[in-house]
């Protein structure tokens, strides 16, 4: 069963307009894996790919990690969407700030899997998530557009898988840019 695995054909992904055209053309069994997206690309990654197993028997070697990015990106726009306009219309709403705390977790133990530098820059968005949720005072607008742009931003990081299916982020200087404000909370 090994053998044939390894005659199949490869494809490597990079992101969704790459598997567009793979799905278009390769209607045969392949290994398949992706080697680099945008987070907010994984659902339809997932999903694009869920198809072409069950279709074609592709077997996609990073499937795992790509439902676990794609849990990322929902809890961020879960976040974005919703508890943020919660927040700006009462800003002391416990179950808003609870659920703060929480995507702020969650976002962190789903980067802990996914792994590399990567992890470094979304841990440091949970870690201001959860800040501000434990923050005594009320959240000023200004506050709730820092949550927004920074679950934006995450959502819009480039994950790179190398040959070893480890990922890693895009240059550590886009993770940077994410967290720039990080100084003010003493880190």
């Amino acid at each position: 069963m090994e053998a044939a695995a390894a005659e199949l054909p490869s494809v490597e992904i990079n992101g969704v307009p790459d598997a567009t055209i793979f799905v278009g053309r390769m209607k045969a069994p392949c290994r398949a894996s992706v080697v680099s997206l945008q987070v907010r690309e994984a659902g339809t990654m997932v999903s694009m790919l869920d198809k072409m197993s069950e279709a074609h028997e592709w077997r996609v070697s990073n499937m795992d990690l790509l439902n676990k990015i794609s849990r990322l990106d929902m809890d961020l726009t879960a976040l974005h969407g919703s508890f943020v306009n919660v927040l700006a219309a009462e800003p002391t709403h416990p179950r808003a700030r609870d659920a703060l705390r929480r995507y702020g977790w969650s976002i962190t133990l789903v980067a802990r899997a996914v792994g590399g530098p990567f992890y470094e820059t979304a841990r440091r968005v949970g870690r201001f998530l959860r800040r501000q949720a434990d923050r005594p005072d009320p959240l000023a607008a200004g506050d709730l557009e820092k949550i927004q742009d920074r679950a934006f931003r995450l959502r819009s990081a480039l994950v790179q898988l190398p040959a070893g299916l480890d990922l890693v982020a895009e240059p550590q200087a886009q993770g940077e840019e994410l967290v720039e404000s990080d100084d003010e909370d003493g880190e």
